[in-house]
């Protein structure tokens, strides 16, 4: 799928709804040409309409900075990899960004959430008009940084249900809202392993959080040194207040992974305590057993 944002516009409009011979011109005139799992035709459409040669799937994932940031042709060629929520467990998926002064392209297969939000005119409707490639870069990055925020403060709430359920004596095993009084327990063997997997669950999203915020990281200073010539003071700015932005979401990472390994350490340590109980009751029954 290939969608365009024109000049003046606040949202992303798929390529098809517009007529046959007006995609041409559509294309040329776009300030943002976002290219959503496009097949190898649409791929070929955009590159003979704008003259630019796109990633291929391959270089999509290369893992080499110099193959992941480069100027070419006075085009900023820039790849990162953003979570992808898709699937029952997040994975991070590459994105080719090719910015110049003209336009922004963008190549990506998952629908990513800050993507997501500028095919959405109702969200969009009262936002500014961008009018140029710069401001574009610039508001997507910032839209994409602002997701990843949320996604870690949602991590976080998370944690913190289940540092309550875990250490509360009056934690409902399932869902750890509190027991009526006179109903007092702790939490199970078995809820403790489904816990288990919840943290490991956690620490993978953690991980790819951290991942995608580094790979953002490397490209603001590359942005900087090398997009002056069309980036001015005001986006150079911008740029470097989102770059200090992913560094603090970079150390709220860290912080998050060593709750998570906290958390894990304690709850395996609540499962050992269980078990070492549970084989104490058993020797205790069979020694009754036996002088029975």
């Amino acid at each position: 799928m290939i969608l365009t944002f024109a000049r003046g516009e606040t949202c992303l409009q798929p390529l098809d709804h517009f007529s046959e011979e007006k995609r041409r011109q559509r294309l040329a005139q776009s300030l943002w040409v976002d290219l959503l799992a496009a097949t190898p035709e649409e791929r070929a459409l955009v590159s003979s309409v704008l003259n630019v040669e796109l990633f291929s799937p391959d270089e999509l994932h290369e893992i080499e900075e110099s193959s992941r940031i480069f100027v070419e042709q006075d085009d900023l060629n820039l790849i990162c990899w953003l979570p992808s929520f898709e699937g029952d467990v997040a994975v991070n998926l590459p994105v080719g960004l090719i910015a110049d002064h003209e336009r922004l392209i963008s190549m990506r297969q998952g629908n990513f959430p800050a993507f997501r939000s500028y095919a959405e005119p109702r969200r969009r409707s009262g936002l500014p008009r961008v009018n140029n490639s710069a401001d574009m870069l610039v508001e997507l990055f910032d839209t994409i940084v602002g997701q990843l925020a949320s996604t870690l403060r949602t991590v976080e709430q998370d944690l913190n249900a289940l540092t309550t359920e875990i250490f509360s004596d009056t934690a409902h095993p399932r869902n750890g809202f509190a027991r009526p009084m006179g109903l007092r327990g702790k939490t199970s063997f078995r809820d403790l392993k489904g816990i288990v997997q919840r943290l490991g669950r956690r620490n993978a999203l953690v991980a790819n959080l951290r991942d995608s915020a580094v790979t953002l990281s490397t490209l603001i200073p590359f942005i900087i040194a090398n997009g002056r010539h069309w980036a001015g003071p005001d986006t150079v700015a911008q740029l470097k207040l989102i770059g200090k932005d992913i560094t603090s979401l970079r150390e709220y990472c860290g912080q998050l992974s060593a709750e998570v390994s906290f958390l894990l350490d304690s709850t395996m340590g609540l499962i050992n305590i269980d078990e070492n109980q549970s084989m104490k009751f058993l020797g205790l029954a069979a020694l009754v057993v036996a002088f029975i």
